[in-house]
């Protein structure tokens, strides 16, 4: 859990440096849509990070990392606020795993279509 923590905790780091703060802090070309008010084009961001072949591979990774901390994170957190009971305990375990499973899964979605798009 401490490799996958500090794996998730940089991968945190990475992907708040390059959207969050690009967004609110950062230099991003405005764009303006059907002559709107000008908006900040984040995707235009997505689209060229998730182009790069080296930071998909970063992204998918992270993403499984995040699987599995969450494989064993989802459970041990309702055991740690005694929030157990051997009545309850298969759904928290088969919720959790499938929260574990399909989230990152989808979230790892995202950069595969587009690099592959």
């Amino acid at each position: 859990m401490g490799i996958l923590g500090t794996l998730v905790l940089v991968f945190l780091v990475v992907h708040i440096k390059d959207f969050y703060a690009q967004v609110h802090y950062g230099h991003l070309e405005p764009v303006s849509y059907k002559n709107q008010e000008q908006i900040t084009d984040l995707y235009k961001t997505v689209h060229d990070l998730f182009k790069i072949n080296w930071y998909v591979a970063l992204y998918v990774f992270c993403m499984g990392a995040l699987g599995f901390h969450l494989w064993h994170g989802f459970s041990s957190a309702f055991q740690t606020l005694g929030l157990n009971h051997p009545k309850y305990n298969p759904i928290i375990k088969f919720v959790g795993r499938a929260f574990a499973v399909v989230v990152p899964a989808l979230f790892a979605l995202i950069p595969l279509v587009i690099y592959f798009k």
